[in-house]
């Protein structure tokens, strides 16, 4: 995980993991692409592809510069794969260049294949598109009280429970040097909150298939 840039003001840690800029630069290119699909199909497939692979190269070429795009400098390992490893390690919170380029450029080029299926409405794929703020929100809740659940069934009733933890701006010395699970326990938390949430997003869903409310659409 990324270490997040965390300031203190008057002994408050803050976290600037989503400052308004670059997320808000994000956001406008998204609302901007949704032009293009009044397009024809192969028109908007072909500039998908097209500008999704621009940004995919461009993102390499600014990488292996190694000079500008990303705070986190990649080096050469001990081997190959951790060689690898180290180019694609680049900051999500808040994004770099370098992350912004690696991911959107290959979000395009998906956009444009996925065009070619027609999936049902209780796809998964639809349904968590069509509420994706609604299921930003309840990820973050329900994955929190999981958190707190399986801290507490591991360490017991501790101080440090209903802290956010250091990646999110607590404070180190407030939780045990063993703090954490594996990487496959964050996965199979991941799995777990998507089958708990799926009811919930499809109930919301058809939601607003059902009604036009403008405060709908944000959610």
């Amino acid at each position: 995980m990324h270490q997040q840039n965390v300031f203190a003001f008057r002994g408050i840690n803050f976290v600037t993991a989503y400052p308004v800029l670059p997320w808000i630069g994000v956001m406008a290119v998204g609302y901007c692409l949704g032009t293009i699909f009044e397009w024809d199909e192969h028109r908007r497939r072909s500039f998908l592809v097209r500008m999704g692979l621009a940004l995919a190269t461009a993102s390499v070429v600014v990488r292996a510069a190694n000079i500008y795009g990303d705070p986190l400098r990649w080096s050469h390992q001990a081997s190959p794969v951790f060689t690898v490893l180290s180019f694609l390690n680049v900051r999500k919170y808040p994004p770099s260049l370098d992350f912004l380029l690696m991911t959107l450029g290959p979000a395009m080029v998906v956009m444009a294949w996925l065009e070619k299926f027609h999936f049902h409405f209780t796809n998964p794929l639809i349904v968590f598109g069509r509420v994706p703020f609604f299921y930003y929100g309840a990820h973050l809740l329900l994955a929190h009280l999981i958190e707190i659940g399986m801290n507490f069934v591991r360490y017991g009733a501790k101080p440090f429970l209903l802290i956010a933890p250091p990646s999110m701006g607590g404070s180190s010395e407030l939780f045990p040097v063993d703090y954490g699970f594996p990487l496959w326990t964050a996965y199979a938390v991941w799995v777990v909150v998507l089958l708990l949430l799926y009811p919930a997003c499809l109930w919301f869903a058809r939601l607003k298939q059902r009604r036009h409310d403008w405060w709908l659409t944000y959610l």
